[in-house]
């Protein structure tokens, strides 16, 4: 990777409310939002993305920099840093898997910059949160200066790195559901360095005898997959089954992959179960 690059040239605009964010991306539909810009900053100086403009939303008026918990779910907008995430007693409440993966998330300082928003909308592959959102069943509240519309975790991921918003539209806030009370969870990962992109991942939930897996760097997109609670094969037979039906979007040694893959989401799935209620073991 070339050192001396810089980003191609664009026009920087510094909204102050959501209204001018929508002015600006109807004028730009193809603009780029910065708010860590932890992710969005490497691919303009590689040139990987050239937008005509770029849209600072660091100075959005009366924006909450903290979750809020609303009795539903996690109220999240669009400058809460991943740092306030991970020290917040409501998250750790109502999203202890949230907090847990927040803190997989690089190193203190890309956390005390970078959004769960942004997080959400670069949608890496390997990135743990995009992953956990879809295990917790979160929306993104989407919007433009035609209106807003709500869009369900599982829909929002088409691809490496694509969402299915529309040209014009941005993710104003994150509403993850609170946790039930006798539900367990646990995340397992592998990467080559600590802090490093994860080669592979999993995120569990144990609630219930239902058990859902969510794995990262494995597919394409995150997807949910459920485990029956009551079957008479055996439980890592199962978790097998479902890495042979998944395709790994990133080539490499296929038997590597797939052994890692079943043995983190073991891993992640024995967690969970030490974390709920005793009756939801199905092994």
């Amino acid at each position: 990777m070339r050192t001396d690059m810089k980003p191609a040239p664009f026009t920087y605009l510094r909204a102050r409310t959501r209204a001018e964010v929508d002015e600006a991306l109807t004028e730009f539909p193809d603009a780029a939002l910065l708010a860590g810009g932890q992710s969005l900053l490497p691919q303009l100086n590689e040139r990987r993305i050239r937008p005509a403009a770029l849209v600072d939303v660091n100075a959005l008026q009366d924006e909450p920099e903290h979750p809020s918990w609303d009795g539903d779910g996690l109220r999240i907008g669009p400058i809460v840093r991943q740092a306030a995430l991970e020290r917040s007693p409501e998250v750790a409440r109502h999203a202890p898997l949230l907090a847990t993966a927040l803190r997989k998330v690089a190193y203190p300082a890309v956390r005390s910059r970078g959004t769960l928003v942004g997080a959400l909308a670069h949608a890496h592959p390997r990135s743990e949160l995009p992953a956990t959102f879809v295990l917790l069943g979160g929306t993104v509240q989407v919007r433009s200066s035609g209106g807003t519309r709500k869009v369900e975790a599982g829909e929002l991921f088409t691809g490496p790195c694509r969402t299915s918003l529309r040209p014009g539209e941005w993710i104003e806030g994150v509403n993850i559901p609170g946790a039930s009370p006798t539900a367990g969870f646990g995340l397992a990962e592998f990467s080559r360095r600590g802090a490093d992109f994860a080669l592979c991942g999993a995120v569990a939930r144990a609630d219930q005898g239902r058990i859902s897996l969510v794995w990262f760097g494995r597919g394409a997109t995150p997807r949910p997959h459920s485990l029956p609670g009551t079957s008479h094969q055996p439980l890592a037979a199962r978790i097998a089954q479902h890495v042979r039906e998944m395709p790994h979007f990133d080539g490499g040694d296929a038997a590597y992959h797939h052994h890692l893959a079943s043995s983190l989401a073991m891993r992640a799935v024995r967690q969970a179960l030490k974390e709920a209620s005793p009756s939801d073991d199905p092994r």
